[in-house]
């Protein structure tokens, strides 16, 4: 075999090579949306007999109190998502004698990675012209429309704020502070959409009552 053939050879080789490497790792950019509330054959949806409330234990001077609750959407033994709720018992808040307040109020959404959701970010005047921004969860709506475009933010151990009682921040109190309906929150784990339902119009005691996640 001359220098030509060979060449040809090598050729087709390569361009058979490629064109495997093209098929063996397609990019999953094709997950249908789902609408909020929906139930039906295309999600696998889990109701609490009984709403799930976030249990809070307060230290020796009865003055924080702190609770969470985790789910785990695939059942692996893996908290994927895990409420947190920081209360303050303001009947004994002179037990401070004057000092700052820490944590205040707060409920918020965490996770180790596995999930991204959907925030909401809060522009905030600060004085003298200054501005600086506040993230929140989105609180979402019976029908409203997840879809795999929607702009998704990674969810880790830190989290994001629900809502927040500081006296400093004003009005800006969070997506989540003055409900008076059940709301949702839209979440992105692995290649599949999902909701937790949660009534959290008693923002201090919410309810966890449903999520559903596509099969």
């Amino acid at each position: 075999m001359n220098t030509k053939s060979h060449i040809i050879v090598i050729l087709a080789l390569l361009i058979g090579i490629v064109s495997c490497r093209k098929k063996e790792a397609p990019v999953k950019d094709d997950i249908p949306s789902l609408i909020i509330g929906v139930d039906d054959n295309s999600v696998t949806k889990m109701v609490f007999p009984a709403p799930i409330t976030i249990p809070v234990v307060y230290d020796s001077l009865n003055l924080y109190g702190v609770g969470s609750y985790a789910l785990d959407f695939d059942l692996d033994g893996e908290n994927d998502v895990t409420f947190e709720l920081n209360l303050l018992n303001y009947d004994s808040i002179h037990l401070l004698n004057g000092g700052a307040i820490h944590p205040y109020p707060n409920l918020a959404l965490k996770s180790n990675g596995k999930i991204s959701i959907i925030k909401e970010t809060e522009i905030v005047y600060v004085g003298l012209g200054a501005t600086t921004s506040l993230d929140w969860l989105k609180a979402n709506s019976n029908g409203d429309e997840i879809a795999n475009i929607s702009n998704w933010s990674k969810l880790n151990e830190q989290g994001i704020k629900m809502w927040h009682d500081v006296p400093l921040a004003l009005s800006h109190k969070g997506t989540w502070h003055n409900l008076d309906e059940n709301k949702f929150i839209a979440f992105r784990f692995a290649d599949k959409l999902g909701w937790i339902e949660v009534n959290a119009t008693n923002r201090k005691r919410p309810f966890i009552l449903s999520y559903a996640i596509q099969r």
